[in-house]
């Protein structure tokens, strides 16, 4: 479907609806789209859900994308954002500015795809995310993101209410001295956390796991981890975390995949 024609209609339309609280639209496979036909800025004070699905809109650059972050940065109520941009392929920076949202708990972002995102393009996002202080759900999706080789989280300072953490850094090429960092400055230090899941698969440069769950929150429940198709992680190491998962009495749920290691 191409919806080319239509933008400026149904964008005129959402923006005037200023009673909103939930608004879910799905634009996926539409590759005519190059603007986003969205103005919230100015109608959108009472959303509290946001649920947007760009998947395969493969005209959007970060130009547009800019602008659609800079008018969705006004919703002040907004308590959860869903947002895919999966497979925009002409993305290289999702510069989202977290500052103003002071009542999100719940985001959910899909950059599954993007090949020609950064490590410089994403640090806006991380660096914002520090910030705030309300998030209890965090999930993002950087599957196939190839130029990826940091993942600068550190939730230290911000997260003492974040209950449920899931990042896929998937076939990235992220740094072995990255995954290093994300265990130390983020998942051992969520004393609230009850679900943490990280997914390597396919991380050729990871070869270790220098790290130690029995640090991580008492309340912790559920954990998934993926190394599948580490090719450099060896047993030894894999043993090493598996000792590590021994020490989380309060959990009921594991599960670790190491597939296809040395």
């Amino acid at each position: 479907m191409c919806i080319r024609d239509r933008q400026s209609t149904m964008g005129y339309a959402v923006t005037k609806m200023s009673t909103l609280k939930r608004l879910r639209l799905d634009f996926a496979g539409c590759k005519c789209l190059s603007k986003i036909p969205l103005d919230l800025q100015s109608s959108g004070t009472l959303l509290v859900d946001l649920e947007i699905n760009f998947n395969g809109c493969y005209l959007l650059c970060d130009e547009e994308v800019s602008l659609f972050f800079y008018s969705i940065s006004f919703l002040a109520n907004l308590d959860r954002l869903s947002l895919s941009l999966a497979y925009c392929h002409q993305i290289t920076d999702v510069n989202i500015n977290f500052v103003r949202y002071n009542r999100l708990k719940s985001l959910d972002l899909d950059l599954q795809g993007l090949w020609s995102l950064c490590d410089h393009g994403i640090a806006h996002l991380f660096e914002s995310l520090r910030d705030l202080r309300t998030l209890v759900n965090v999930n993002i999706d950087m599957r196939g993101c190839q130029k990826l080789t940091e993942i600068a989280i550190d939730f230290s300072m911000s997260y003492s209410s974040l209950s449920v953490l899931e990042l896929n850094c998937s076939w990235t090429s992220i740094s072995n001295q990255s995954v290093e960092r994300l265990f130390d400055t983020t998942v051992n230090r969520l004393t609230s956390a009850t679900s943490i899941e990280l997914y390597f698969e396919g991380c050729d440069d990871v070869s270790t796991t220098q790290v130690d769950l029995s640090r991580s929150a008492i309340l912790l429940r559920t954990v998934r981890l993926s190394f599948n198709g580490c090719f450099y992680l060896h047993c030894d190491e894999s043993s090493k975390l598996i000792s590590s998962l021994r020490s989380l009495l309060s959990s009921t749920h594991i599960n670790l995949e190491v597939r296809q290691c040395s």
